[in-house]
C-alpha cells in the first residue's frame, strides 16, 4: 500500500516541504534546466572535437527559438507594467489625454527633435509651459483667462490647441479641422502640432519674452510699491 506521508521526488516538480520547484523565466523546472545544461556543454565538446553533425545543428537552433520565445516574454512583460503603471498613476489628466498610452513611435519621434523643440513638444504633452493656467497653479500670475482670444476661457494646452478661436484657421490649415475633439487630440502626429505652435507663436522664445514683459508689467508696480512704504 502507497504511504501516503511519503516525500514526493524533488525531480518530480516539488521539493521534501511540499512547495513548488522555482521557475525562471527561460521555462521548465530547474531539473530540466540542469538536464538543458549538461546537454549543451555535451554539444559544445563534440563541436570543439570536431564531431559536430545535424543533431548538433539542429540543438542550437532549437536552443535560439528558446531565448527568441524568451526574449518576447519579457518584452510583452515590460510593456504590460509600463501600462498599467500608466493607467494606474493618479493625475496626469492633460498628459493622458494628449497620449492614451505609452507609445513608442512618440517617444523615438519626440528624441529626435531638436532642444528647442522638444522643449515646445514636452509643454504640449504634460501643460507644464508658460500659459496662464498652468502659471497661475504656480501662483506666478493672478491671470487665467485666454490672452488670445480674450474670451472667459482659461488659457490650457488643450484650449490653444484644440479650441481657441484666434487660431481656428492655422487649424484649419495644419489639421483640416477648425476645432479638435479632447478625444482626437492623442491621434494628431507630433509633427503637425509642432508645426501649428510653430505658426502660432505659442511656445516660442519671442512668446517667452512677451510673457516676461507682461509679468514685469505686472509684478513690478507692486514690487515698487512695497520698496516705497518699506
Amino acid at each position: 500500500m502507497e504511504n501516503l506521508n511519503s516525500k514526493t521526488n524533488p525531480e518530480e516538480g516539488e521539493s521534501d516541504t511540499g512547495s513548488s520547484v522555482n521557475i525562471d523565466l527561460t521555462g521548465g523546472t530547474q531539473s530540466e534546466q540542469t538536464k538543458r545544461a549538461r546537454r549543451t556543454e555535451a554539444m559544445k565538446k563534440r563541436l570543439k572535437e570536431g564531431k559536430g553533425d545535424q543533431t548538433c545543428l539542429e540543438y542550437a537552433a532549437k536552443l535560439a527559438d528558446e531565448l527568441n520565445g524568451t526574449n518576447m516574454k519579457i518584452e510583452k512583460w515590460v510593456k504590460n507594467e509600463i501600462n498599467k503603471r500608466w493607467n494606474e498613476a493618479s493625475g496626469l489628466r492633460h498628459s493622458k489625454m494628449m497620449m492614451k498610452e505609452p507609445n513608442t513611435r512618440r517617444a523615438k519621434s519626440l528624441l529626435n527633435l531638436s532642444r528647442n523643440d522638444l522643449r515646445v513638444m514636452m509643454g504640449v504633452s504634460t501643460g507644464h509651459c508658460c500659459l496662464y493656467k498652468h502659471l497661475n497653479s504656480m501662483q506666478r500670475t493672478q491671470l487665467i483667462n485666454c490672452r488670445y482670444c480674450r474670451g472667459m476661457t482659461e488659457e490650457t494646452m488643450k484650449h490653444v490647441v484644440a479650441s481657441c478661436d484666434v487660431h481656428s484657421r492655422t487649424r484649419l490649415r495644419i489639421f483640416d479641422h477648425s476645432v479638435i475633439n479632447a478625444e482626437g487630440l492623442a491621434e494628431v502626429d507630433l509633427e503637425d502640432l509642432l508645426l501649428f505652435m510653430t505658426r502660432t507663436g505659442v511656445q516660442t522664445p519671442e512668446h517667452f519674452l512677451r510673457l516676461l514683459r507682461l509679468m514685469s508689467t505686472v509684478l513690478m508696480p507692486p514690487l515698487l510699491m512695497g520698496l516705497k512704504c518699506d
